[in-house]
């Protein structure tokens, strides 16, 4: 085992989320990028919730109204990870800051999208366009800690004025539902959820063919404790999710699961 230390300026943090109901007490912290075109912390993130004053999360258009892509790390083909690199890379999404969770690992790793001002990538990164943050996530929570990060990253979300969300997820077509091979490749949840004619086209998941006789707070994988996060911290979600099989190409789940996401939050395909 080699331990390298690379010297880094120290980051400035700007919000700190302490969610005193986990176990361990541990914090949510965001850090600016150097690199960001714009000249403060707020100033990035209030260039993509700029539409919150005028804009409602009950709005049936997702135009404008300040909106966060975040993937779950899955269980298959990393396929929610591969769609979020997909819209970033696309629509030459900007990194504003990153976040550091305790109970997410530390990674680090080359630049993903050839850029020279983006020097490397770390384990959870922001990225920004328009009215639409994308949370990069590359590394899964630690063990038994998946909904205490989810809980974190809904607390901040809401806290620094985020309307809506679209949680990207997979889901394992065996343990998911019955004959899904059959079906489309793509699943929304929760199925009650008031989504976008653009989105309405993917067929719902109920909770019974999901999560079997699981009640909600045990429901810790995937993208539902993310969506329940959310909606507990006044953030209109849902979940897209692509019924992972064996044998998939990931790149093409991967793409259909993009373009559903841009559909459903006003960007192009």
């Amino acid at each position: 085992l080699i331990l390298i230390r690379i010297p880094m300026a120290p980051p400035q943090v700007i919000n700190v989320v302490n969610v005193m109901m986990d176990p361990v007490p541990s914090s949510l912290f965001y850090f600016r990028d150097p690199a960001a075109a714009s000249s403060s912390d707020v100033d990035a993130l209030s260039l993509v919730l700029g539409g919150s004053a005028s804009s409602s999360s009950s709005s049936s258009s997702s135009e404008g109204v300040p909106t966060l892509i975040l993937p779950a790390v899955g269980a298959g083909d990393g396929i929610p990870q591969l769609a979020v690199d997909l819209i970033i890379h696309a629509h030459a999404m900007k990194r504003i800051g990153y976040l550091h969770d305790a109970d997410v690992p530390a990674v680090v790793g080359r630049a993903p999208y050839g850029r020279n001002e983006e020097k490397c990538s770390t384990s959870m990164e922001v990225y920004a366009a328009g009215h639409v943050a994308v949370i990069q996530q590359r590394a899964p929570a630690d063990a038994g800690k998946a909904l205490a990060a989810a809980r974190r990253v809904a607390a901040w979300a809401a806290m620094v004025g985020f309307k809506r969300a679209v949680c990207l997820g997979d889901v394992d077509a065996g343990a998911a539902m019955r004959g899904a091979a059959a079906g489309p490749p793509l699943r929304r949840w929760p199925p009650e959820v008031r989504v976008d004619d653009r989105v309405a086209a993917v067929a719902p998941i109920a909770d019974a063919e999901l999560f079997g006789p699981l009640p909600p707070e045990e429901r810790h994988l995937g993208p539902w404790p993310l969506v329940r996060e959310l909606e507990d911290s006044g953030v209109s979600a849902f979940a897209i999710a692509a019924v992972n099989q064996r044998g998939d190409d990931p790149a093409r789940a991967a793409t259909a699961l993009a373009d559903v996401a841009v559909d459903a939050v006003g960007l192009p395909k």
